[in-house]
């Protein structure tokens, strides 16, 4: 009630009132952490834009409880083998009318003043149909809560509510899906191959600090260490945030999101090579931290929007985990990263796991 930034916390109840998360509901009833930082997401985005606001609170595993879309999968999806269906049910569609009816375009057209729009028999125009719910289900499909951690509230479902939910893309509807104007979500964005390269050195581009430990995400057996960003190159300088009057060795002033304002040239063999690709830009690099000793950071690259085509020519078939008859099979895009491998010819002479459809 005394906090200096009195705007804000108004702002952010205010929007509590939109994207409601009441005393009924389960995830706030028993566990203050998870409604305190629920209200922190409101507040963080209370002056910011609300796409990105959206975006979080779809992500929260607070309201993927309470609107029962986590753990949502949809119709089909890929199993173990070609018989394998693990989902086999339509997806629950209640967050995707909700995020239409109550968080963004209301259930009917509006005029300037706020008025219904009608139609020539009177009627309000609805702004969205049944058709319309069912493929936005198909959207809010694969989001799975992270592994409960042990520093946190305990809670009687036992899920980490903390951390945002995760994307698991053998859960998630991978097929077209239309949008409100009869096209498709998507259209207008580029082709995620066709990234050009070393566009994370453009101006504009966004990086994620992480902390000073690799992301669990990353730390499996077969894990390299990521790419190093140069210090004292011009990306250095962004990321490290160090004000230019600051004492040198004083280490980086490292900020939560970081978009560089000016483009930067490739410093140090890292740079340069992923700057010369022709592959996407690595997501995940390390930075100095700036104070001399050794240290360092490590940063997420955030790509911009880009669509991967869910029916392309030319396809080959893969197994990961495992390879031939015990692998997951997949169909891959040889024009992305992921199916580098059709170097290798398929069929007669080439390996079991990769051959072409």
């Amino acid at each position: 009630m005394r906090a200096p930034d009195q705007l804000r916390q108004r702002v952010a109840w205010a929007l509590s009132q939109i994207f409601g998360m009441g005393k009924q509901d389960r995830v706030s009833n028993d566990a203050h952490e998870v409604a305190a930082h629920f209200q922190d997401i409101l507040a963080r985005h209370a002056f910011g834009d609300y796409a990105v606001l959206l975006r979080e609170v779809t992500y929260s595993t607070a309201m993927g409880v309470r609107l029962t879309y986590r753990g949502n999968r949809p119709l089909s999806c890929l199993g173990a083998s070609r018989a394998d269906n693990p989902c086999g049910k339509d997806p629950d569609e209640n967050y995707a009318r909700e995020v239409m009816q109550l968080f963004t375009i209301g259930a009917v057209h509006l005029a300037e003043d706020g008025t219904a729009l009608r139609g020539a028999d009177g009627q309000p125009i609805e702004a969205y149909g049944f058709e319309d719910v069912v493929d936005g289900a198909r959207v809010f499909t694969g989001l799975q809560s992270r592994p409960l951690r042990g520093n946190l509230e305990l809670n009687q479902e036992n899920l980490n509510y903390m951390d945002a939910m995760q994307l698991r893309p053998n859960e998630h509807d991978a097929f077209p899906k239309m949008d409100l104007h009869r096209g498709h979500l998507g259209d207008g964005h580029p082709l995620c191959h066709a990234e050009p390269g070393g566009h994370f050195l453009r101006r504009g581009a966004a990086f994620r600090y992480l902390g000073r430990a690799a992301p669990v995400w990353h730390l499996t057996a077969a894990s390299a260490p990521p790419p190093a960003v140069a210090e004292g190159g011009a990306l250095h300088a962004q990321l490290c945030g160090r004000p230019a009057d600051a004492d040198p060795a004083g280490g980086c002033d490292f900020r939560v999101l970081t978009e560089l304002a000016a483009p930067a040239n490739c410093t140090g063999p890292d740079e340069c090579a992923a700057a010369a690709a022709s592959a996407p830009s690595p997501r995940l690099w390390r930075v100095p931290d700036g104070a001399g000793a050794g240290g360092t950071a490590h940063f997420e690259y955030l790509p911009p929007p880009c669509v991967e085509l869910a029916f392309f020519g030319q396809g080959r078939e893969a197994a990961r985990g495992g390879g031939g008859a015990t692998g997951e099979l997949v169909c891959l895009d040889p024009a992305l990263p992921a199916a580098g491998a059709v170097c290798c010819a398929g069929g007669p002479g080439g390996p079991p796991w990769l051959r072409a459809r």
